[in-house]
């Protein structure tokens, strides 16, 4: 029996990333062939869920995915990782996709479309059960761009904080959009 020091949520974006290298990013009205095309299952809360996991951290993700081909994909990943998969809502949107452009000198511009993870939802009872047995919980700062404004993610971490979880959230990419939340996680 394998016995976990630290047993981790995750609440992140589920994406299918489809990475085009090009030699330059096109403007409007422009076309340009790629020379390379990669298909990644990613988003940060997979990404993280992924590499705790490999880690060997006993770890729980709670996201959404589209009710389609790319979101059993993405879940099937997920659990091919060990990652716990119980609280992933397949829901009738389509399933978050990144399209990234890359340059030779590594340089990217992403258009995403966020799909089933700005649609997430989980109860009051759904948290609970989630956070049953774990003794940390990461927070996607990309969650705040959900339709919810990010209340869930706030009611996340309210929870896990007065469970006594630790709790993290990467900012990265909307701490200068939201002043308002990061202010609120702060305290």
């Amino acid at each position: 029996m394998v016995v976990y020091r630290m047993k981790v949520v995750v609440f992140g974006d589920l994406n299918v990333d489809l990475l085009l290298r090009v030699d330059f990013i096109p403007t409007a009205d422009i076309a340009v062939s790629a020379k390379e095309l990669r298909i990644r299952h990613g988003g940060v809360g997979g990404n993280i869920a992924v590499a705790l996991s490999r880690l060997g951290l006993k770890v729980r993700l709670l996201g959404a995915v589209g009710a389609d081909i790319f979101g059993n994909q993405v879940v099937d990943e997920l659990k091919n990782e060990g990652v716990d998969i119980a609280f992933i809502k397949h829901i009738n949107v389509p399933t978050g996709i990144m399209v990234i452009f890359v340059v030779p000198s590594g340089a990217r511009s992403i258009i995403g479309f966020r799909g089933a993870n700005a649609k997430v939802n989980l109860s009051d009872h759904e948290i609970s059960k989630a956070l049953e047995g774990f003794n940390h919980i990461h927070l996607s700062g990309y969650m705040s761009l959900n339709d919810d404004g990010g209340q869930l993610l706030l009611n996340l971490a309210r929870k896990a904080k007065a469970r006594g979880l630790s709790v993290s959230i990467d900012l990265e990419g909307i701490a200068t959009q939201k002043k308002s939340l990061v202010k609120e996680f702060r305290g």
